[in-house]
């Protein structure tokens, strides 16, 4: 026996424990009711009334108004949680509740991949037929203007994910981009950690110092980067000092033939075009060894 039909005759029990007078026609067509949806995780809610039973499936884009079709005076409504295959009574109210929950949204590492499930539920659910998959704002204006706070809700979350993404493709970007010094680094790069929500106590610290910090409740865009970062602050550092020590070398040249002009006798114009060539080649020799 599969698992969708075993999990549909567990059901069906609890059915008949609930219901123990449940006609045999009803039985039968709550059955294979419970067999279109068995092979899914998510709950349901199952209407029984004079038109036999109903089953709108939880944290999916169905309508609210599917509910409200089935209201009678004789409706009876269950919870049905399909993976303990627990069926219990519930009134009108938490059904309804319960239909309002937008349906959970996945962890996505892309944006492409995000798009993916973007367009598969939109062609699932049908949203394409008064929703546009290519324009997010217009949707969720729409959702609101049509008053489905579970369409709301779906929308506005898929919209803050997206950004998110963005953010993250945004700061990997940003890492890798070429720097003159290390705050130059510091300055492109910390903001964008802000915006992902980094802790303000630990901003100022260098790339070096965090590699060492817990990271958890950290972003994972940064997590991944830490040891990146260190790196090419490293490189920074290094690049700095060594610009650093050929500037100060270079100085120190030019300062000792400034006061060799000063404090020796006028020179003939070959001796001074001597000098010139040797500190040329001298601050070539410079230039060459500590680039």
């Amino acid at each position: 026996m599969s698992k969708s039909k075993a999990r549909s005759k567990a059901l069906l029990i609890a059915f008949a424990d609930l219901i123990p007078d449940m006609d045999k026609v009803v039985n039968k067509k709550l059955f294979d009711s419970l067999n279109v949806y068995s092979g899914h995780d998510n709950d349901l809610i199952v209407i029984m009334n004079e038109d036999g039973p109903t089953i709108i499936e939880l944290n999916s884009l169905k309508s609210v108004s599917m509910l409200a079709q089935k209201l009678s005076a004789f409706s009876t409504y269950y919870h049905v949680e399909m993976q303990q295959i627990l069926v219990n009574p519930i009134d009108f109210e938490k059904a309804y509740t319960l239909l309002k929950e937008a349906p959970a949204i996945p962890m996505f590492k892309t944006l492409a991949d995000l798009d993916k499930f973007l367009n598969e539920e939109f062609e699932k659910y049908g949203l394409n037929t008064f929703l546009d998959v290519d324009n997010l704002d217009y949707s969720l204006a729409k959702s609101r203007e049509l008053k489905n706070d579970q369409l709301v809700a779906w929308v506005s979350e898929i919209i803050e994910k997206r950004e998110k993404l963005a953010l993250r493709n945004r700061f990997n970007e940003v890492t890798k981009a070429h720097y003159e010094t290390v705050d130059a680094m510091y300055a492109a790069v910390r903001p964008l950690m802000k915006e992902l929500g980094f802790p303000d106590e630990l901003m100022l610290h260098t790339f070096s110092e965090l590699s060492v910090f817990d990271s958890k409740g950290w972003d994972y865009a940064i997590k991944s980067k830490i040891e990146f970062l260190t790196k090419r602050e490293e490189q920074c550092l290094d690049y700095q000092m060594k610009a650093d020590k050929r500037q100060a070398t270079v100085d120190e040249l030019l300062a000792q033939i400034n006061n060799a002009k000063t404090v020796k006798a006028p020179r003939s114009f070959g001796q001074l075009f001597g000098f010139s060539v040797i500190a040329m080649m001298t601050f070539m020799f410079i230039v060459n060894k500590f680039i």
